[in-house]
């Protein structure tokens, strides 16, 4: 898989961190419209995925968040590529090096509403559905407010 970008804290120590993966994607309907996370406590935008348990690969995380997260049934498409984030204790709870591994996907049902995690609804988590072009915009002009 390409890599896309590299996230580095100067501060970050180089010997102590947490790792996790992590599965994300870019998935359209049929109207070609596709799901967007608003995290309001935080004032920014995400794609809907997130961590890969133990006893998941990639494709079976990624289905287990999209239904979670969007309440859609999805068929994962072609690999778009992996991000690498460096993120320290003293922006987060944690020291962290988290791999995300992202996605196409299509949209095959929308089914229930979300079943957000008590974390998400505590972050004020919201469903959005936009057009490619809205989704870049709103993601490209976020100014979280938890960094």
């Amino acid at each position: 898989m390409r890599l896309l970008k590299t996230i580095e804290d100067k501060d970050f120590p180089d010997d102590l961190y947490s790792t996790r993966e992590a599965v994300r994607a870019i998935a359209r309907d049929k109207n070609r419209l596709l799901p967007l996370l608003f995290v309001r406590k935080y004032n920014y935008h995400k794609l809907p995925g997130g961590w890969v348990e133990e006893w998941e690969d990639f494709s079976s995380a990624l289905h287990r968040e999209m239904m979670e997260e969007t309440g859609c049934t999805i068929e994962v498409g072609k690999e778009i590529g992996m991000i690498h984030e460096q993120r320290s204790a003293k922006q987060f709870e944690y020291d962290l090096l988290q791999t995300s591994y992202c996605y196409e996907a299509k949209i095959l049902e929308k089914g229930t509403a979300p079943e957000f995690t008590q974390e998400e609804k505590d972050e004020w988590f919201e469903l959005l559905w936009t057009d490619l072009g809205w989704a870049i915009d709103l993601l490209s002009s976020d100014m979280p407010t938890n960094v």
